[in-house]
């Protein structure tokens, strides 16, 4: 990936978790046992599928574990619900903006009421980290389909999330970019601040 591919740039060893329930579960055990230095969430698309869908197994850590390490954090597919099949789906859901993902997954637009009480479920979580920790808004989009012309497009969406999430910031910063999620400036803008901070803290040692 492009965070990977950033990070490598630097001297910096990538380990990537996919934001599939397993790959959460996985992320927040290798955290918990100390083997990051820090972290980049970039995709919170594990939050929709335990809040709003139910169909993970609890996952109370995933979005504290390394509450203790620099992390820079992006709302990856919080902009929408993750479904199975295209058969399988609610026909209320259906009636909203959405799209197959693949022939096993349908991703759903979320309403701008679910996009606020994501946005603050977040916030919550990232105001139990103890160590430096960053909230980066692509305000370009937060998703494949999150783009003008895009099956689940909507600016309003991000708007909300990019208020919710600074209003409640309590242990965080927050800071808004102009590019799509997806754009290599975000990457590297990632990249450049966890690095930067990973270095201060190393100094404070």
């Amino acid at each position: 990936s492009l965070f990977a591919q950033a990070l490598d740039a630097r001297g910096c060893e990538a380990t990537v978790f996919h934001a599939n329930g397993y790959g959460g579960a996985a992320l927040s055990r290798f955290l918990s046992e100390g083997r990051a230095r820090a972290l980049i969430d970039l995709n919170v698309h594990e939050l929709g599928r335990m809040r709003l869908a139910g169909v993970h197994a609890a996952m109370p850590d995933r979005f504290v574990a390394g509450r203790d390490m620099p992390r820079g954090v992006l709302p990856g597919a919080l902009n929408f619900l993750g479904l199975g099949a295209i058969d399988t789906v609610d026909p209320a859901h259906l009636t909203r903006p959405h799209y197959r993902h693949s022939g096993h997954f349908t991703h759903v637009k979320l309403t701008p009421d679910e996009m606020a009480e994501q946005a603050d479920a977040l916030a919550a979580y990232l105001n139990q980290t103890r160590a430096p920790c960053q909230v980066l808004i692509p305000m370009g989009g937060f998703s494949t389909e999150d783009r003008p012309g895009g099956a689940i497009e909507d600016a309003g969406l991000r708007e909300i999330a990019a208020e919710r999430l600074e209003r409640s910031a309590r242990a965080y910063s927050i800071k808004c970019l102009p590019w799509h999620i997806n754009a290599p400036e975000v990457a590297e803008a990632a990249v450049a601040t966890l690095t930067t901070t990973m270095q201060q803290e190393a100094s404070h040692a």
